[in-house]
């Protein structure tokens, strides 16, 4: 059956004035063998795509980007000053 990755992520984007909203996708879960996953944190970098796609608006800067076992998070501001910040956990099985 192969490695087996187990991913939770959420999207949280606060604007300017203060106000939080935070988007959290369900759980779901990576094959090592049909996305050639090696680890981890590879598969928090292939989790990115699937629980914000389009969220990272092109006008947007990363300002941070970070990894700490079993957490990856990608930090970015908007030119109108929105942060948005997209996490992934990914588990092996």
């Amino acid at each position: 059956m192969g490695k087996m990755f187990c991913v939770m992520g959420s999207v949280q984007r606060t604007r300017p004035d203060g106000y939080v909203q935070i988007s959290e996708t369900p759980t779901f879960y990576l094959s090592a063998n049909v996305q050639g996953i090696l680890d981890e944190e590879h598969a928090c970098r292939v989790a990115f795509h699937v629980i914000a796609p389009n969220r990272i608006p092109a006008s947007s800067e990363t300002v941070k980007n970070t990894y700490a076992n079993p957490v990856a998070t990608i930090t970015t501001q908007t030119t109108d000053g929105e942060t948005v910040i997209i996490s992934a956990m990914a588990v092996l099985l």
